[in-house]
């Protein structure tokens, strides 16, 4: 399993390899420079106690230690910079993936772990270049220099060896446990942040039931979990470091100790020794380089295999099983005979949970279709297959003619706007969130669809007109005023189709008129399809579905139906007051 997610990270590599190459052909190059130091370094001893000249070693040796430091920094430059591009990569691809994820995943999702995702299990993998180049070239030192104290003495090289095999062979037991201690640790940062958002996001129902003890409690309790496992992470990380520390010393101790004996009986030459010193630093500090590499990867791993957990879920659209039509979808024809958009014997289901059942129905050009019952009917999932969030079980759907399997997700959505219940307005300014609906407006376009929207007078009041910040969430606006942003948003598109889910329904009898004025400006341009608890806002409709558990049971207009439907006229009685009759129809 790590090997798989080790290769998941190496695929992301490959873009820069050239880069990486250059690195590290930089590294071992310095790297070789400092083993070359030890040789020269007991030349000079060797020349100091014959009394030779040591100015020239001397001046090698400086040149040579200047050279490894110019080429260390040039060759860490260079995999920052690629950990940097790597963690880049990841993180446009996950944004990339998350807005392009099956609806039921986003559903299931917390915001909050998502965002700790992307920044802290991300960041993570920003050392992942560095430490394979230290992995490696390490090795290479290792290597180098254990052939090097082989040959000048096998006696002190197998001592260091000794100590030193002990040491990591100990130290490695703690690897897999710091990499599972590093995953728990990320997923708990993930609850921490995804509670901390929930808590957020309901601030004002939290205190108004006096529930912040309880939220804290939740979110404190992430922070617990997080911290348990960190001091997991920290303990099995501090017991294997002094291990290897361990192993530095000793050999250090035994070489000099060892070496100094040979010494001073003439069986080993001073500058020897000191070569020999020299070289188990320079080995021995890249092998502790190695293993703190190798423990940064196993860390890493355990939080990119949450990230590719993410990663590995289904987007909307596979393209290949898209069969794409020979002509796209015409919308925009006044011919009655050529329905806008129709459904045809549409089945849909939840797992074993039939939701929808043979619903057929169409949608004429600039005709308003109101779908109406009880909760629980069905009415927001008939919106969810329109918009091609779910696919139907059985039977079809067409737009302008075309079946919606032969349309790929571009061509369906290109034909609609939307206005939901809650109206989502991104942060931001005014401008910002017409522009959702057409990006190439200009200012006299967006004041035009603020004035059909029955918003142009007071937008154009607050401190920035359409540079007005609106908040997070829009929550410097009131909900009124984020609906008609939403039909304003809707106008200014070139879409055929507006649907409409349950846009009165949280609004108060003022904001509800001007919200259904607004969206007389919609019907006189569009087709709209509005999805309601509310009927206030359908009565005046050209055809009314209603729909009771997932079957449509009666559909005509209202004056039909009030006649000819008990459930409708239920509807009628418990949703509708005559105060709030309101006509859509513009006339």
């Amino acid at each position: 399993m790590t090997l798989n997610r080790f290769s998941h990270v190496l695929s992301y590599l490959r873009e820069w390899r050239g880069r990486m190459f250059i690195a590290t052909a930089v590294t071992i190059v310095a790297t070789a420079l400092g083993l070359a130091q030890p040789l020269v370094a007991g030349r000079i001893v060797n020349n100091i106690s014959s009394s030779s000249p040591v100015l020239l070693p001397a001046l090698v040796l400086v040149a040579i230690f200047l050279a490894q430091s110019a080429l260390e920094s040039v060759g860490r430059y260079l995999l920052e910079r690629v950990g940097e591009q790597l963690v880049l990569a990841i993180r446009e691809r996950f944004a990339r993936h998350i807005l392009g994820l099956r609806i039921e995943h986003l559903s299931t999702a917390r915001v909050g772990d998502l965002l700790s995702q992307v920044s802290n299990d991300v960041s993570l993998l920003s050392q992942i270049p560095k430490n394979l180049v230290e992995i490696g070239t390490g090795i290479l030192a290792v290597t180098v220099a254990a052939a090097v104290m082989c040959y000048l003495d096998p006696l002190l090289f197998v001592v260091a060896l000794i100590v030193t095999t002990i040491a990591f062979g100990g130290a490695s037991l703690a690897l897999s446990r710091i990499q599972e201690a590093a995953k728990d640790k990320q997923m708990a940062v993930g609850e921490l942040s995804s509670n901390l958002e929930r808590a957020i996001s309901a601030i004002r129902t939290i205190r108004i039931f006096r529930s912040e003890a309880r939220e804290e409690a939740a979110i404190t309790a992430g922070a617990h979990k997080a911290y348990d496992a960190g001091l997991r992470s920290a303990g099995l990380t501090a017991l294997a470091t002094p291990i290897i520390r361990l192993s530095t010393s000793g050999s250090f101790l035994l070489i000099l100790l060892i070496g100094s004996v040979r010494v001073a009986n003439g069986s080993l030459q001073l500058g020897t020794l000191v070569t020999m010193f020299l070289f188990t630093m320079y080995a021995l500090f890249p092998l502790s380089n190695l293993f703190q590499g190798v423990i940064s990867i196993r860390m890493a791993l355990g939080s990119f295999e949450r990230v590719q957990a993410t990663l590995a879920l289904d987007a909307e659209e596979d393209p290949a099983l898209v069969v794409p039509a020979q002509t796209p979808p015409n919308c925009g024809s006044d011919d009655s005979s050529s329905p806008t958009l129709e459904f045809d014997h549409v089945s849909f289901a939840y797992g074993d949970r039939t939701v929808v059942k043979d619903v057929s129905f169409t949608v004429g050009y600039r005709t308003t279709t109101a779908i109406v019952g009880p909760s629980g009917a069905g009415k927001t999932t008939l919106l969810s297959l329109i918009g091609k969030f779910y696919e139907p079980t059985t039977g079809a759907i067409r737009l302008g003619g075309q079946d919606y399997r032969r349309l790929t997700m571009q061509e369906v959505r290109s034909a609609f706007a939307i206005v939901e219940q809650d109206a989502p307005v991104l942060h931001g300014t005014v401008r910002d969130n017409l522009l959702i609906g057409n990006p190439e407006a200009t200012g006299e376009q967006l004041w035009a669809a603020l004035e059909a929207a029955n918003l142009k007078d007071h937008v154009s009041q607050l401190p920035g007109g359409l540079d007005a910040p609106v908040g997070d969430r829009g929550g410097a606006i009131s909900g009124g005023e984020r609906q008609r942003i939403a039909v304003a948003r809707a106008l200014l598109s070139d879409c055929p189709i507006v649907l409409l889910d349950e846009p009165t329904s949280n609004l108060d009898t003022q904001n509800e008129k001007l919200l259904v004025d607004a969206l007389s400006a919609l019907r006189e341009r569009k087709s709209l399809v509005i999805i309601a608890h509310r009927l206030s806002t359908v009565i005046s409709a050209d055809e009314i579905i209603v729909l009771a558990d997932g079957e449509i049971a009666a559909q005509g207009p209202h004056s039909a139906l009030v006649n000819s439907s008990d459930l409708y006229r239920s509807l009628v009685d418990h949703d509708l007051k005559p105060s709030e009759s309101v006509d859509l129809s513009g006339k």
